[in-house]
């Protein structure tokens, strides 16, 4: 990977939970705006909640940012908690980390947005699949600003 490279990190049931969009067009649209962007990009969607976490920790070793729509629902609170400690370990910290949801969690109930204490840049939710395009818009931005500073 470049050193301005992106990984998405869906996991399981990101794309249910909107129910109007599919993953294929949330790919597609990504692609489109890392491409506009400058940006490599990697999108996955974990089977399980284990492989979504192992994914989340070792992120920033090869990737510069990360977006995670962790799930359509968290099973528990102890289950965003270990996301929470995986985003904020190894090499993700101070790498600018975007929480995207396709709903409206605060409409939805009782999810809540991730608490991440290195690096998180930013929460958005309920803008559907623009959601990410407007993530990889800010982290971009993000990047070139580091890159700005570090010159």
């Amino acid at each position: 990977m470049t050193s301005k490279s992106l990984i998405i990190l869906n996991g399981p049931g990101s794309f249910s939970a909107g129910g109007n969009v599919s993953a294929e067009e949330v790919q597609a649209l990504c692609a489109q705006a890392c491409e506009q962007q400058g940006l490599d990009m990697e999108f996955r969607i974990a089977a399980s909640l284990n492989e979504l976490l192992d994914w989340a920790q070792q992120a920033g070793d090869t990737h510069s940012a990360i977006i995670v729509n962790p799930t359509g629902k968290m099973a528990a609170d102890d289950d965003q908690e270990k996301l929470e400690a995986a985003l904020s370990a190894g090499n993700n910290s101070g790498k600018p980390i975007v929480d995207v949801r396709i709903s409206n969690i605060f409409v939805d109930g009782d999810q809540h947005p991730l608490k991440v204490a290195t690096g998180k840049t930013g929460f958005i939710c309920g803008l559907g699949a623009e959601g990410y395009r407007l993530a990889i818009k800010s982290i971009a931005s993000k990047l070139e600003m580091s890159a700005a500073v570090t010159s």
